[in-house]
């Protein structure tokens, strides 16, 4: 019994549609292969039961890495999956004597890895290949580029070069490379090279960009224009029929439609950081309607990697990313584009909060300019394994207290429904809580909303470890904070629900803050932050270099956008300043009409120490 045919990667979009592994008899007697081992490592390998293949028959097994809940009976699913970049596997038997060893090489969709006539061919389309051809070697790394250069490309032994210049893949319909190919204006150009017998190599992909340098990193993505911008397919596409605005909810954009994609990051300096492929599709929730789209791009392990590790975020630890989003400013595209990301900044590592990271970059599609985009950290379960080391088995998100993001909500409503049934002003009651909250994430994650005077504050996220950690909060979507010096977002806390259409429930905080003891913590907390992390001092200098460091592109991205121009840009900047600085003033009175201060007591408890004067403004260039 020997190992015939492997595939990594099945065509489809069954649900039944796994990587296999098919095991062939060659003998004229049925084998049993009762305890044999089939393995791809020594603790990724599966032992048979009592199963046996008759003479010359195939007996084929899923890689799905366990049981799926759709599990066809007397099927046989491994406890590991396979690797497009390819996987050794053995055979055993039961005694754990070699039966077969079979090294699969690199793997595609729809390619499978086959052993004939002793030797491994690969298979794709009913035909037999005997490997890859080599990559083509193109003269430049991409990026920035002088008018009029020419790209050459080293065209490998026996194969001929084919390319596109419109972002699609390439392939032996494309027109064929003869010579060197002059970039005159931005663009993307793929290579493949083909050779007689040989499976097509690797897409090599460059964008050239005959631009004046931006001052922060570019960002490049790459693919069929129709997946992306046909009315029939296209992501960022109103489509065919998107029904009444200002939302068009029968927009293309709206679908949860994932497109093929190659990344590519360019540093500030110029020089190509990383390469890889990805799924990218739309991000967001209203702002999906407005001019500039979020991205979320995600690696999948189809293309070879499930993670990029590459610092896109300066000092960020956590350097490996499942997947990210390249965020248009959501709500704040038509103002400063950067409200989200400044707080988020503002609070990290400072307050006991979880914040997704920002980095500013300008995007390309196609070789065209998009505008100003950030790079954010996606709070899904590969950032909290690889921030907090949360195992995805026992990971609970809950977003705005009713909805499942991953895990279960059994546990989180118990606690809700304890908070509303039993007085939190008991010590006992108030000490279960806490053993099951993280009573400081809770209480900065409210301050943070309340002063920075959140309208839009039902985006909610908690989480936590089942496997006996207490729940936390994370921050997202601040996008309508600090719109309004004169709002009293401090009150939100003592209602009975908030947000858009009240949907959200306020219990746990309104509850809690009836505990005399946790009502003078929460206050002393407030103080403690007001004076220091949001400090206007602190704050303008964080405002300061981030307005800085994309002060040169909103110029640019003005060029291509109806809704922000240069002058706006600068009036909401300046608006900004001015809605920090009130924030400040007010907090006193905010607190005192809530909590029931003294005048006196609001007033040394929320007056932060700094010189007015000396806080430096922006100054439009």
């Amino acid at each position: 019994v020997y190992i015939e045919e492997v595939s990594a990667t099945p065509p489809g979009s069954s649900s039944n549609n796994y990587d296999y592994i098919t095991l062939y008899n060659s003998t004229d007697k049925p084998v049993s292969l009762a305890g044999c081992g089939l393995a791809k490592s020594q603790d990724k390998k599966y032992e048979f039961g009592d199963v046996t293949i008759g003479a010359g028959e195939r007996l084929t097994v899923y890689a799905s890495g366990g049981a799926p809940k759709n599990a066809v009976r007397g099927s046989i699913y491994l406890p590991y999956k396979l690797s497009v970049s390819g996987e050794c596997l053995e055979l055993r038997d039961a005694e754990g004597e070699l039966w077969d060893i079979f090294e699969t090489g690199k793997l595609r969709t729809g390619v499978t890895a086959v052993r004939k006539e002793g030797e491994r061919v690969y298979r794709s389309g009913g035909s037999s290949y005997t490997g890859y051809t080599a990559v083509p070697e193109v003269s430049s790394e991409g990026g920035y580029t002088e008018a009029g250069t020419g790209i050459t490309v080293k065209v490998p032994d026996g194969a001929r070069v084919y390319y596109t210049t419109d972002g699609s893949a390439p392939d032996a319909d494309s027109p064929e490379y003869t010579g060197a190919i002059r970039v005159e204006h931005s663009c993307v150009l793929k290579f493949v090279a083909i050779a007689e017998g040989r499976l097509a190599s690797d897409t090599v992909t460059r964008t050239f960009l005959v631009e004046e340098k931006h001052d922060i990193p570019v960002v490049c993505i790459s693919g069929d224009p129709a997946g992306y911008f046909s009315k029939e397919s296209g992501i960022f596409s109103m489509g065919n029929n998107p029904g009444e605005g200002p939302m068009y909810r029968g927009a293309n954009f709206w679908k949860d439609w994932e497109r093929a994609s190659t990344i590519e990051y360019y540093t500030v300096d110029g020089r190509r950081g990383v390469e890889f492929d990805a799924d990218i599709k739309i991000h967001g929730n209203y702002s999906r309607a407005l001019e500039q789209k979020s991205i979320a791009v995600l690696l999948r392990g189809d293309y070879g990697q499930s993670r990029v590790t590459y610092p896109f975020f300066d000092g960020n630890p956590v350097v490996t990313q499942g997947s990210f989003v390249l965020r248009s400013g959501g709500q704040d595209q038509i103002r400063t584009k950067l409200r989200d990301a400044f707080i988020a900044k503002a609070v990290k590592d400072v307050m006991n909060v979880t914040v997704m990271d920002a980095a500013p970059c300008a995007l390309y599609i196609n070789g065209e300019y998009y505008g100003l985009y950030f790079i954010r950290e996606k709070l899904n379960e590969d950032y909290f394994e690889t921030h907090y080391g949360i195992e995805r088995e026992s990971l609970d998100i809950i977003k705005a207290n009713t909805t499942v993001l991953c895990g279960s909500i059994s546990d989180y409503n118990k606690l809700f429904r304890y908070v509303e049934q039993n007085d939190m002003a008991q010590k006992e009651n108030y000490e279960y809580f806490c053993s099951m909250v993280d009573i400081e994430s809770m209480t900065d994650w409210w301050i943070i909303q309340t002063w920075f005077g959140n309208t839009d504050i039902d985006n909610v996220k908690i989480f936590r470890d089942s496997a006996g950690g207490k729940w936390k909060w994370a921050l997202f979507d601040m996008d309508l904070a600090l719109l309004r010096k004169d709002y009293n977002a401090v009150d939100k806390m003592y209602h009975d629900t908030y947000g858009t259409g009240r949907t959200v429930s306020a219990a746990l905080i309104s509850n809690l803050l009836r505990n005399p003891d946790y009502r003078e913590k929460f206050i002393e907390r407030y103080s403690f932050c007001v004076n220091t992390v949001l400090n206007p001092e602190r704050l303008y200098g964080i405002l300061n270099a981030m307005t800085a460091q994309i002060e040169n592109e909103i110029s640019r991205q003005a060029q291509i956008t109806q809704t922000l121009t240069v002058s706006k840009w600068n009036s909401c900047i300046t608006a900004l300043e001015d809605i920090l600085l009130a924030r400040t003033e007010n907090t006193a009175l905010y607190m005192q009409r809530v909590f029931g201060l003294s005048a006196d007591e609001a007033a040394e408890l929320f007056r932060p120490e700094y010189d007015a004067g000396a806080l430096k403004r922006h100054t439009p260039q």
